[in-house]
């Protein structure tokens, strides 16, 4: 995956292509600093356009910053929860993709910001003036501090071995490998993500069925605790398929843990798939 901002140095343009992926041209925004600033001030995107899958924005003021300076392009995915699942309601595919792609991109703006030395800038925008705190992310002087307090711990992994799923029970998911986990709270032994940090986390996760046997029942669901099932999704499609479900629960940041499993009812032991697009789990905490 690109990385959710891009530096042009000295631009010679307003016009640049925006080389990273959103769920909205409104999440896409604009800071520029000079060699010898210490903070970053916010420019106007003025226009923003697709054109044959391309998308270019138009960014005010870009051309001051040409000798000397850095115009950087960046995503601030929003933090509130953009799909309002309800007891009940039909799940849709454009609903799923919504919900993982906004905790995918705001874990990786987590990250980033952590890392890669935006310095101020973070989801909730540019560093705000005579901040001093840093708690929030919107008027501190640090930002980084700002994002990791509101989103972290936050993780994404998924599976290189198949797991193997006797018939008519609950079976662990074998998520092994982790794309990130910003507060090292996912255990790829035991496949459990545990929080250490109190709140109300945004939970998802995928399985693929990698058999072309008939079953009678397929399915595959979020568990709290080892006991209680707090998402679930099934089937009775023949053939090879793939499940996803998400929700959102109350986790108590110090014994609270989730599981991501799968159940099938063909009459003998059937193996689910490994893969970074079929078979995963994440998590990130929901700023509420």
């Amino acid at each position: 995956m690109p990385l959710s901002y891009q530096s042009e140095l000295n631009p010679s343009s307003t016009t640049f292509t925006v080389g990273f992926e959103f769920i909205s041209t409104a999440d896409i925004k604009a800071v520029g600093k000079l060699n010898s600033a210490s903070t970053w001030t916010e420019l106007d995107v003025t226009n923003i356009s697709t054109t044959n899958g391309t998308t270019t924005c138009t960014v005010a003021d870009a051309t001051n910053y040409s000798s000397n300076g850095e115009v950087r392009i960046y995503r601030s995915s929003p933090t509130s929860a953009l799909v309002d699942f309800q007891n009940g309601s039909r799940l849709s595919e454009s609903d799923l993709d919504t919900a993982y792609r906004q905790g995918l991109f705001a874990a990786q703006e987590v990250r980033e910001n952590a890392t890669e030395a935006i310095a101020g800038i973070g989801p909730q925008g540019p560093q705000g003036p005579a901040g001093a705190d840093g708690v929030d992310g919107q008027d501190g002087a640090d930002g980084t501090d700002g994002v990791d307090a509101s989103n972290s711990p936050a993780f994404h992994a998924y599976s290189t071995t198949t797991t193997s799923v006797a018939n008519a029970v609950d079976t662990v998911l074998k998520i092994n490998t982790e794309s990130y986990d910003t507060g090292n709270c996912f255990n790829t032994g035991n496949h459990r993500f545990t929080p250490n940090v109190a709140g109300r986390y945004h939970i998802y996760m995928s399985a693929k069925y990698g058999n072309s046997n008939d079953f009678d029942h397929l399915r595959v669901k979020i568990r709290k605790n080892g006991t209680t099932q707090i998402a679930i999704a099934s089937t009775r499609q023949e053939g090879q398929t793939c499940l996803n479900c998400a929700t959102v629960c109350y986790m108590n940041g110090t014994t609270d843990y989730l599981e991501a499993c799968a159940y099938q009812a063909s009459g003998s032991t059937e193996n689910f798939s490994s893969g970074y697009e079929g078979t995963f789990f994440g998590a990130y905490r929901l700023l509420v």
